[in-house]
């Protein structure tokens, strides 16, 4: 019978093991995320495969094309919904796009949504700004480039249907203005579709967007290590323009970059970049993809 410090050893050496066959599976390298986050994943397709040790679940996924993949898509975050917080959006809306629909209007305003999932998110800022752009004097265009590691999830963002369960917290005045019904769901009309980019970016190792009017990446650092939020921060300050503005999750915050960012609203989580800042240092290039194929132990 093995000694506790024998099955910690094994269950440490399955735990890399796996984690190395998911990179070198998908290109990302979890062992970034919070190892809370991870070894509850882990766990979970280890209870469906009804694998009770980390060696022999990692034995299982060599090789194992389909549960790797089935292992990646549970490690991505997913869980997403429209108008998230609807307080937010409507501080979004007064504080945020009424002062960037006053600034010059020869191009479109950009926001850039990180980890953007099925789309919800994109689409309802999209949503709010055409609310906010009816009340303003002069109309301007906005494009959102949505992002996110996962295509199957990025398509359906494109394609834009939703259930009707994942509507049903959506004002009814919006579901009317912004909506379509079909056979199967809810469709968001063209008109939106059209102001959103969907492309797929891994945040934490491909080069970051430029001059964003707005970054909204909400929910998704709560999820990342400590270290790779304290290298997203002043990634995100290096992509907005000077007093652009920032878009948290009600969890999560600036850390110490208090030096970067001026709050807007200190419990929503709403930030503007602060004029002449610069970050100590900035690492926009992590190296999270390993493109070389290593060999798992």
């Amino acid at each position: 019978m093995r000694g506790p410090g024998a099955r910690r050893a094994g269950e440490e050496h399955g735990l890399k093991k796996t984690l190395l066959l998911s990179r070198n599976h998908s290109g990302v390298d979890f062992s970034l995320f919070r190892p809370g986050t991870v070894q509850r994943r882990i766990n979970r397709r280890m209870v469906l495969n009804k694998i009770t040790e980390l060696k022999a679940y990692a034995d299982f996924l060599r090789g194992n094309a389909k549960e790797l993949q089935a292992l990646y898509s549970d490690m991505l975050i997913s869980v997403t919904g429209f108008f998230r917080n609807p307080e937010a959006f409507e501080t979004i809306k007064r504080k945020v796009f009424l002062k960037l629909l006053k600034q010059q209007r020869d191009h479109p305003l950009r926001c850039w949504v990180p980890g953007c999932s099925t789309g919800q998110e994109a689409y309802s800022i999209a949503m709010a700004f055409m609310e906010c752009s009816g009340q303003a004097a002069h109309l301007r265009k906005l494009q959102v480039f949505a992002t996110d590691l996962n295509d199957q999830l990025l398509d359906k963002a494109r394609h834009g249907l939703y259930a009707k369960n994942l509507v049903q917290d959506v004002a009814p005045e919006r579901l009317r203005r912004f909506f379509l019904e079909e056979e199967g769901g809810y469709r968001v009309i063209k008109s939106i579709r059209e102001m959103c980019v969907f492309a797929r970016q891994n945040l934490l190792s491909d080069p970051p967007f430029s001059r964003m009017d707005l970054i909204a990446c909400r929910n998704l650092l709560i999820y990342l290590d400590p270290s790779m939020q304290k290298k997203i921060i002043p990634t995100f300050h290096y992509a907005l323009k000077p007093e652009g503005f920032l878009f948290l999750g009600v969890a999560e915050s600036i850390g110490s970059f208090a030096n970067l960012f001026e709050p807007i609203d200190k419990k929503l989580k709403i930030y503007s970049k602060k004029a002449d800042s610069r970050p100590r240092s900035i690492c926009l290039f992590p190296a999270v993809i390993r493109r070389r194929r290593s060999r798992p132990p």
